[in-house]
């Protein structure tokens, strides 16, 4: 049996054209700044580190701390009350079926856990997975996806650990874990530049899923 880790944003589904807006009317109306999403450049991109990383030149530190629990909280609202679609990549939902016959499924992200859940729900995604891992439970992409594991091994022994994602963290953090890293070339970076950070498989498309089962094998 195998265990398929599969990152959220631009992996499985494209939300940027709804984070962007909902950080930037969080900073306006939670912390009354105005600013655009920034995240950290050492790639550790969760909920957590992207609003200390945004706002620490313009709201104290002890601020940020202390209303943090109420970003989230406004974000999630944002999220939940959002009319436009969040769009699942193509042929998402089979890959997803298909892997789930043959292994365990289960997804870990930088996201807040309240975030996560909503557009999980929102995508009909949410059922599609066995565990969920967020920044909630870990500060670092390594450690989401360390958690991830050891929640995941409860009782089982896995033959193989595919951690899944579009950014060369996620490869890095596929490494930690001595996972196999599956790199996704959908969206910001190309399949040879997740290669290069570490990535064993690289992909661009779930569209053929004989493809990606062969891939995933």
């Amino acid at each position: 049996m195998n265990l398929y880790l599969f990152d959220m944003d631009n992996t499985i589904l494209d939300v940027n054209h709804v984070h962007f807006p909902a950080y930037e009317r969080m900073y306006e109306e939670v912390f009354n700044v105005k600013e655009g999403l920034r995240p950290p450049k050492n790639g550790e991109r969760t909920t957590h580190s992207i609003i200390r990383h945004t706002l620490k030149d313009s709201v104290p530190g002890e601020k940020i701390e202390s209303q943090m629990e109420e970003a989230i909280n406004h974000m999630a609202h944002l999220y939940y009350s959002r009319v436009s679609p969040l769009f699942v990549h193509a042929n998402m939902p089979n890959v997803l079926d298909t892997l789930n016959s043959k292994g365990i499924v289960a997804l870990f992200t930088g996201g807040a856990r309240k975030i996560t859940n909503i557009i999980l729900k929102k995508t009909n995604l949410y059922d599609k997975f066995s565990h969920i891992s967020t920044c909630d439970d870990a500060p670092t992409r390594a450690g989401i996806v360390k958690h991830a594991i050891e929640r995941c091994s409860l009782g089982r022994k896995f033959d193989k650990i595919f951690v899944i994602g579009d950014a060369p963290e996620d490869m890095r953090a596929a490494k930690a874990n001595s996972a196999i890293g599956v790199g996704v070339a959908m969206n910001v970076y190309t399949k040879e530049e997740l290669l290069k950070a570490g990535a064993d498989i690289a992909i661009d498309s779930w569209e053929d899923t004989e493809s990606v089962m062969e891939q995933l094998k």
